[in-house]
């Protein structure tokens, strides 16, 4: 038997849209409010004992990838492939083969993995560590199939393989509210505290 989870329809308004963006019947179903589940210190380092996922997520709620990291990808798969243009034609890198919830453009590839706070207007984002790629990174979800060279993730593997993560690819973090410079001490241990921005409810504003 699977996993059993409780959860919750969403109103008729917001499934009748997703049902129109994806041409069928659709609905959306919402992790009930008492699903709480610590994060895999294995798999995010940076994480904290008191993180916890709600949602029906497997390893943290913001996932950001970089245009410029897109882009080195696809060099890469071109220069591996440049004797044969045949295949050249269908291994483009698309951004819907990673599912990020934020595509940012960042100059330098991969320097999302150096980002240890990111800031989006008022909200705090914490690194919680790299993205783990695995097999699914090969399918292509405009055309409904899998690659037959199981490209991008076989130049994953060889061009981004960490030796404790695996391939990886992407980041994942979490949304924190900062109120006062105690809970960034707890957060952010053995930073240095600053003092440009206000501490409040709402997060760290400049």
């Amino acid at each position: 038997m699977g996993q059993q989870f409780k959860g919750y329809k969403e109103n008729a308004e917001i499934c009748e849209w997703l049902s129109t963006v994806l041409g069928e019947e659709a609905i959306i179903i919402r992790a009930a409010e008492d699903r709480l589940l610590t994060l895999d210190e294995k798999r995010l380092p940076f994480s904290l004992k008191t993180d916890v996922r709600k949602a029906f997520i497997s390893d943290a709620p913001i996932h950001i990838c970089n245009v410029d990291s897109i882009k080195a990808l696809e060099q890469s798969i071109r220069t591996k492939y440049s004797d044969q243009p045949a295949i050249l034609e269908s291994k483009d890198v698309d951004i819907l083969t990673f599912r990020p919830s934020f595509l940012i453009d960042s100059p330098g590839a991969y320097s999302e993995d150096e980002f240890f706070e990111l800031r989006i207007a008022n909200v705090l984002f914490r690194l919680l560590g790299p993205c783990q790629r695995c097999k699914t990174t090969s399918l292509n979800w405009r055309l409904n199939s899998r690659d037959d060279l199981m490209e991008p993730y076989m130049t994953i593997c060889k061009e981004r393989k960490h030796p404790t993560f695996g391939p990886i690819f992407g980041t994942y973090l979490k949304p924190d509210i900062i109120k006062s410079e105690k809970d960034f001490e707890s957060i952010l241990p053995g930073y240095k505290i600053p003092k440009d921005r206000s501490f409040g409810q709402t997060g760290i504003i400049k």
